[in-house]
């Protein structure tokens, strides 16, 4: 695994950055419908992944893992060839703002190729210490709840 110092969405160019004012960084966004509640900008690159991949000769893609705070929907757009072309297994975190903005755009459906499973990570706890994490089918590629979905094609067994 290489590590690239690039944001991935559905424009090339450069995007305002929100990034967290306070301790957790993993809260920083592009969506300012998502950024947190204090924060500094910066703009920083972003390219399509279609065309990250093409320029860099980088294939065999296997899986995505997608957690950007609210951008989900932008870097799905960025990388429908990708996805059809390579049928990577995708692990995403969904959060409010994201599913108002994938209905916004028909769902899962309308950024994903032909084929895809959606699954829900459904964690149960236990006095707070103790939990367990189960797959859920979904019956649909429209996530209604906040939290980690896996999109499958329907080729890869389960």
């Amino acid at each position: 695994m290489t590590s690239h110092c690039v944001g991935l969405g559905d424009v090339t160019g450069a995007l305002r950055f929100y990034h967290p004012a306070y301790e957790n960084k993993g809260t920083g966004t592009f969506d300012a419908a998502s950024a947190p509640l204090q924060y500094t900008t910066l703009d920083l690159p972003v390219v399509r992944a279609d065309d990250f991949l093409a320029q860099h000769g980088i294939g065999g893609i296997d899986a995505v893992k997608i957690d950007v705070q609210g951008y989900e929907p932008n870097v799905l757009d960025g990388m429908v060839e990708t996805l059809a072309a390579h049928r990577p297994v995708v692990w995403m975190e969904v959060s409010q703002p994201t599913i108002g903005e994938l209905a916004r755009r028909g769902g899962l459906t309308a950024l994903l190729p032909d084929g895809y499973r959606m699954y829900r990570f459904r964690t149960s706890y236990r006095c707070m210490i103790f939990h367990n994490t189960r797959l859920e089918t979904c019956t649909n590629l429209n996530p209604q709840e906040e939290g980690g979905y896996l999109l499958i094609p329907k080729e890869y067994p389960l």
